[in-house]
Protein backbone atom coordinates (compact mmCIF):
# COMPACT_ATOMS: atom_id res chain seq x y z
CA UNK A 1 0.00 0.00 0.00
CA UNK A 2 1.44 3.74 -1.11
CA UNK A 3 -0.67 7.27 -0.24
CA UNK A 4 -0.88 10.20 -1.90
CA UNK A 5 -2.03 13.56 -0.08
CA UNK A 6 -3.41 16.42 -1.77
CA UNK A 7 -4.07 19.66 -0.59
CA UNK A 8 -5.14 23.50 -2.69
CA UNK A 9 -4.56 21.47 -5.44
CA UNK A 10 -0.99 20.43 -5.03
CA UNK A 11 -0.29 16.78 -4.62
CA UNK A 12 2.18 14.61 -2.77
CA UNK A 13 4.74 12.67 -4.05
CA UNK A 14 3.44 8.97 -3.63
CA UNK A 15 4.91 7.63 0.15
CA UNK A 16 7.20 4.91 0.04
CA UNK A 17 4.90 1.48 0.08
CA UNK A 18 4.07 -0.62 2.81
CA UNK A 19 3.51 -4.55 2.63
CA UNK A 20 0.46 -5.83 4.41
CA UNK A 21 0.60 -9.60 4.99
CA UNK A 22 -3.06 -11.34 5.98
CA UNK A 23 -2.48 -14.66 7.79
CA UNK A 24 -4.63 -17.65 7.42
CA UNK A 25 -6.94 -18.29 10.79
CA UNK A 26 -5.89 -22.27 11.33
CA UNK A 27 -8.75 -24.47 10.65
CA UNK A 28 -10.40 -25.80 13.56
CA UNK A 29 -8.41 -28.61 15.05
CA UNK A 30 -9.51 -32.46 15.58
CA UNK A 31 -8.30 -34.63 18.26
CA UNK A 32 -8.36 -38.66 17.96
CA UNK A 33 -7.77 -41.16 20.72
CA UNK A 34 -5.15 -43.32 20.79
CA UNK A 35 -7.19 -45.85 22.49
CA UNK A 36 -10.49 -46.24 24.64
CA UNK A 37 -11.27 -43.10 25.82
CA UNK A 38 -12.95 -44.85 28.86
CA UNK A 39 -10.23 -46.84 31.91
CA UNK A 40 -9.42 -47.85 35.05
CA UNK A 41 -7.69 -45.45 37.38
CA UNK A 42 -3.76 -45.58 37.09
CA UNK A 43 -4.82 -45.64 32.87
CA UNK A 44 -4.13 -43.04 30.23
CA UNK A 45 -5.33 -42.10 26.82
CA UNK A 46 -2.87 -39.90 24.04
CA UNK A 47 -4.90 -37.08 22.63
CA UNK A 48 -3.61 -36.48 19.37
CA UNK A 49 -4.52 -32.98 17.30
CA UNK A 50 -3.90 -31.82 13.97
CA UNK A 51 -0.73 -31.98 13.25
CA UNK A 52 1.09 -29.51 11.40
CA UNK A 53 4.77 -28.05 12.20
CA UNK A 54 4.12 -24.60 11.79
CA UNK A 55 1.48 -24.95 14.57
CA UNK A 56 1.29 -24.19 18.38
CA UNK A 57 -0.99 -25.71 20.99
CA UNK A 58 -2.78 -25.23 24.05
CA UNK A 59 -4.79 -28.43 25.52
CA UNK A 60 -7.46 -27.38 28.10
CA UNK A 61 -9.66 -29.58 30.10
CA UNK A 62 -12.88 -27.89 30.66
CA UNK A 63 -11.73 -24.41 29.40
CA UNK A 64 -8.76 -24.37 31.67
CA UNK A 65 -5.43 -24.32 29.89
CA UNK A 66 -3.37 -27.34 31.08
CA UNK A 67 0.13 -25.95 31.77
CA UNK A 68 2.72 -27.50 29.91
CA UNK A 69 0.40 -29.18 27.76
CA UNK A 70 1.65 -28.01 24.48
CA UNK A 71 2.53 -30.22 21.96
CA UNK A 72 0.52 -32.23 19.55
CA UNK A 73 -0.54 -34.79 21.75
CA UNK A 74 -1.57 -34.62 25.39
CA UNK A 75 -1.76 -38.13 27.83
CA UNK A 76 -5.05 -38.04 29.80
CA UNK A 77 -4.86 -39.48 33.00
CA UNK A 78 -8.06 -37.69 34.78
CA UNK A 79 -12.06 -37.88 33.60
CA UNK A 80 -12.82 -34.77 32.10
CA UNK A 81 -13.44 -32.69 28.10
CA UNK A 82 -9.97 -32.42 26.74
CA UNK A 83 -9.89 -29.98 23.90
CA UNK A 84 -7.12 -27.90 22.28
CA UNK A 85 -6.43 -24.64 20.14
CA UNK A 86 -4.01 -24.10 17.71
CA UNK A 87 -2.31 -20.94 16.73
CA UNK A 88 0.46 -20.14 13.32
CA UNK A 89 1.65 -16.70 12.70
CA UNK A 90 -0.26 -14.99 15.81
CA UNK A 91 -3.53 -15.85 14.65
CA UNK A 92 -6.05 -18.77 16.86
CA UNK A 93 -7.86 -21.20 15.81
CA UNK A 94 -11.33 -21.89 16.67
CA UNK A 95 -11.25 -24.28 20.02
CA UNK A 96 -11.88 -28.34 18.84
CA UNK A 97 -14.68 -30.23 19.58
CA UNK A 98 -14.10 -31.47 22.71
CA UNK A 99 -13.38 -35.54 23.75
CA UNK A 100 -14.80 -36.95 26.73
CA UNK A 101 -12.44 -38.78 29.02
CA UNK A 102 -13.64 -41.18 31.15
CA UNK A 103 -12.00 -42.85 34.05
CA UNK A 104 -13.23 -45.36 36.42
CA UNK A 105 -12.45 -46.40 40.08
CA UNK A 106 -10.85 -49.48 40.74
CA UNK A 107 -13.17 -51.43 43.37
CA UNK A 108 -11.84 -51.92 46.66
CA UNK A 109 -9.91 -55.09 47.61
CA UNK A 110 -12.45 -57.63 48.76
CA UNK A 111 -12.43 -60.16 51.56
CA UNK A 112 -13.21 -63.57 51.81
CA UNK A 113 -15.38 -65.02 55.05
Amino acid sequence: YSVIVSANGCVSPESDATTVTVNAIPAKPSISAGSATTFCDGGSVTLTSTTDASYSYQWYKGSVAISGATGSTYSATTSGDYSVIVSANGCVSPESDATTVTVNAIPAKPSIS
